[in-house]
């Protein structure tokens, strides 16, 4: 094996070479590209237009990631970035610290991609104790080789730097976000985070709510005080997700969006383990409070309404034409809450409030609960749905609040305590109430004073509402 010299390290002629083809992804390269073009061609692009300084996205097969890959990879600018920081988990239970993989090529069917020997040596010169030119970590790496398809497919040949991250240390893990937050002092940098949360069993597998918060308000607390996987086991995925919170706060990033979750997919070949799948972006912005509201015009609320009434009618008249809605409206990231309401009195309703799939998608499945699956009042009757009011709430970010801290007087509230929550609509006057709090836990059907349990998790939305009524026969 020969060894090469530059900017001072010592590259070996090995190559990294893919071991999953037609395992994770297709192992033809046409059919691949093709897979991979269609994804790209199929994603949920964020309809800010702004590009994230930090993207978290899943590894495993293509069949149940390959989408939520192209959602992340679609609100990058390709044309700005100067190279690609990959960071994953080490395959090797051993390892300690962070390796750089010692041979300069990375090949994919797609294509051949280079380190980039510049920024591996200033993690070197900056922490030569944390970081190592080494084997040790990329052995059967899946979670760097399927984003290299990607990587290709939008950047073309792109400088890498892959990471492959064992245990640290709280101390370690200062110093490592440090540092490769420093990459960003030299060339323009897209650092990648790769992770699935729960991929490590010997971690409390979180709750997508949860998962949700964390990752939303840059919290590391889930992620980071657990305790260390022993030396049996491979670096926790869930660790990984709080290195990227780290980094982000490191490089000034003040707020994250969640383009897609996918819960409970079921792993190929493994019976009975089921996944959660996420891709985000962190962002920089110094306004980033607007992030909480929906943000939606008049005249955007009443699209959304025809097509909400349009979905109405859908499922219960025959032969209805779709009505034009512009894609970048039904493609934003909302939660909703639908209610029916006929002569004062709510008829049926359902919720999707934590937004990880586009507006349409949450309004067709919220409309579809509210008139047949509402547990409180049942299927709704035809006769009594002519003239009822389709009243339509829209919601924002989701922004945790404690029981110590004043009420807002507008909005949503949602309260989630173990398998059971509740929700309600702020109202004036009660923002110092604490009946707020007994009257959510009794609407779950808990203790009056169940929100004082510290594992009670109580939200707040802000909201936009618009309303329609549903005027049409059913014959």
């Amino acid at each position: 094996m020969s060894i090469t010299a530059f900017s001072g390290i010592l590259r070996t002629s090995q190559v990294f070479l893919p071991d999953y083809e037609g395992i994770l992804y297709p192992k033809e390269r046409k059919v691949l590209s093709g897979q991979v073009g269609s994804f790209l061609d199929h994603a949920r692009k964020s309809p800010t237009g702004e590009t994230p300084e930090i993207l978290l996205v899943p590894a495993g097969e293509y069949v149940h990631i390959g989408g939520l890959l192209a959602d992340a990879y679609s609100q990058v600018n390709e044309n700005i970035y100067d190279a690609i920081v990959i960071i994953a988990p080490s395959t090797d239970p051993q390892q300690k610290g962070i390796t750089i993989f010692p041979g300069k090529y990375f090949r994919t069917l797609l294509g051949v991609l280079s380190a980039s020997d510049p920024l591996a040596q200033t993690l070197i010169d900056e922490q030569s104790e944390l970081f190592s030119i080494s084997n040790s970590g990329f052995a059967g790496n899946y979670h760097i080789e399927v984003q290299l398809p990607f990587i290709l497919e939008v950047f073309g040949n792109i400088d890498i730097l892959p990471l492959a991250v064992g245990n640290l240390d709280s101390q370690e893990i200062h110093e490592a976000v440090s540092a490769i937050a420093g990459l960003k002092e030299e060339r323009n940098v897209l650092y990648i985070v790769v992770t699935n949360p729960e991929e490590s069993l010997s971690y409390q597998n979180m709750e997508s709510v949860q998962l949700y918060w964390e990752i939303a308000n840059l919290k590391t607390d889930a992620f980071l005080e657990n305790e260390k996987p022993d030396d049996s086991e491979r670096v926790s995925e869930q660790f990984l997700f709080g290195l990227g919170i780290e980094l982000a706060k490191k490089i000034d990033a003040t707020y994250s969006e969640i383009y897609r979750m996918n819960n409970n997919i079921g792993i190929s070949g493994t019976p009975g383990h089921f996944m959660t799948y996420i891709s985000a972006g962190f962002y920089s912005d110094q306004n980033a409070d607007i992030r909480f509201e929906p943000g939606l015009t008049n005249e955007e609320i009443r699209y959304l309404l025809y097509y909400a009434y349009y979905l109405v009618q859908k499922r219960l008249v025959k032969a209805v034409d779709r009505p034009y809605i512009p894609s970048y409206i039904l493609n934003k990231n909302l939660g909703v809450h639908v209610a029916i309401v006929k002569d004062g009195e709510l008829i049926g309703s359902g919720a999707e409030l934590f937004s990880h799939r586009p507006i349409s998608e949450l309004l067709e499945s919220s409309i579809d609960y509210a008139l047949f699956s509402d547990p409180v009042t049942g299927s709704i009757d035809l006769n009594r749905l002519k003239g009822a009011n389709l009243r339509l709430t829209f919601v924002g970010r989701a922004r945790r609040i404690f029981t110590h801290e004043v009420i807002p007087e507008h909005g949503l509230l949602y309260m989630k305590s173990g398998n059971s929550s509740s929700m309600a609509f702020c109202r004036v006057g009660r923002h110092a109430d604490a009946r707020v709090f007994r009257d959510l836990c009794l609407r779950a059907g808990l203790l009056y004073n169940c929100y004082e349990d510290e594992m009670t998790e109580i939200y707040h939305f802000e909201t936009e509402t618009g309303n329609i009524v549903l005027e049409f026969n059913f014959e």
